[in-house]
């Protein structure tokens, strides 16, 4: 396929600011050639870790709470990488103590956990300094500069997932012009070269978790971020074989 330019387009932001939180979700429709290995279904029972010190509590979130809501407890990065190995993760929910343990490998290893599209939820964590963690330049809206939005705070969280499926070169092309920071900023998505075609997806929600309601929102959006995951890997599957009829 001839290189051409290819405009960014068919970006939907929702921004609802609040007490709750907000959330902003992004699609980019184009097709790639190249899929993760993972299933296209997303599983009756997704595949969710949390991740904190044996006995820590965080607003309600705690070892049983997790449990009663089909997530599994881990204590230790070795022990989450383990249950990674023996079955993709589909979300991650990390305790900001459990970030003070973390080495460099385990770094690397969540950085790549993000890149293919798993949920990661930041319990109590600074947004600068979880986005520091995945290697993004800011995690925050302009909105969120206004004083009366709350800060992450002990008993906060942020929850990100981001997706992009293509060809190395392409991928590689669109993650330098800062795609996510220019979404963040409200910005037009501008003209990048793209050799082949590409799809991506973004999602990015925070709120509270000092209460069940709130926690029945947190895990309404871990949920919806999940089967926006597999929906991007379906039709991006999808998208392939149609390119090949065509050929």
């Amino acid at each position: 396929m001839n290189r051409r330019l290819v405009q960014l387009i068919g970006i939907v932001v929702a921004l609802a600011a609040g007490f709750a939180g907000y959330a902003i979700v992004v699609g980019l429709p184009f097709m790639g050639t190249s899929v993760q290995a993972r299933p296209l279904t997303m599983p009756a029972v997704p595949h969710m870790l949390y991740l904190a010190p044996e006995g820590s509590q965080r607003g309600l979130v705690n070892r049983d709470i997790m449990l009663a809501r089909g997530v599994t407890p881990v204590y230790t990065w070795p022990s989450a990488r383990s249950a990674a190995r023996n079955r993709p993760l589909d979300a991650m929910l990390i305790d900001t103590s459990s970030f003070d343990t973390m080495s460099d490998s385990d770094l690397d290893w969540l950085r790549a956990q993000f890149r293919d599209g798993v949920v990661i939820v930041a319990l109590g964590v600074n947004d600068d300094r979880f986005a520091q963690i995945l290697g993004l330049e800011t995690l925050r809206a302009p909105a969120e500069a206004s004083p009366a939005v709350d800060p992450i705070g002990p008993t906060g969280y942020r929850l990100v997932m981001r997706q992009v499926l293509g060809q190395p070169d392409d991928v590689e092309t669109l993650e330098s012009s800062n795609w996510i920071g220019r979404i963040l900023r409200g910005e037009d998505g501008g003209t990048v070269p793209i050799k082949n075609p590409l799809r991506t997806s973004f999602h990015s929600s925070r709120g509270k978790l000092d209460s069940v309601e709130e926690l029945d929102l947190l895990f309404s959006r871990i949920t919806s971020a999940i089967q926006g995951a597999y929906q991007t890997r379906a039709e991006f599957r999808q998208s392939l074989n149609d390119l090949r009829e065509e050929r």
